[in-house]
């Protein structure tokens, strides 16, 4: 993976980050989501796509 096309796809995925969180506490619809992360997906073009893991992974109890 190049440097460009990993920062692309660190990008994407912190873009990504709050609306899973707005998405999480009924901030936003899941049509509203999808809809940002089409929009994203076309900005960025990840290879490690939401598809992989659609839930963010919860560490924090693991972290304390």
């Amino acid at each position: 993976m190049t440097r460009e096309r990993l920062k692309r796809e660190l990008a994407y995925h912190a873009s990504m980050s709050p609306f899973g969180e707005l998405l999480k506490n009924g901030v936003i619809s899941e049509q509203d989501y999808q809809a940002i992360e089409a929009l994203m997906r076309r900005k960025y073009a990840p290879i490690f796509s939401a598809q992989i893991a659609p839930e963010p992974l919860d560490i924090t109890e693991n972290q304390r």
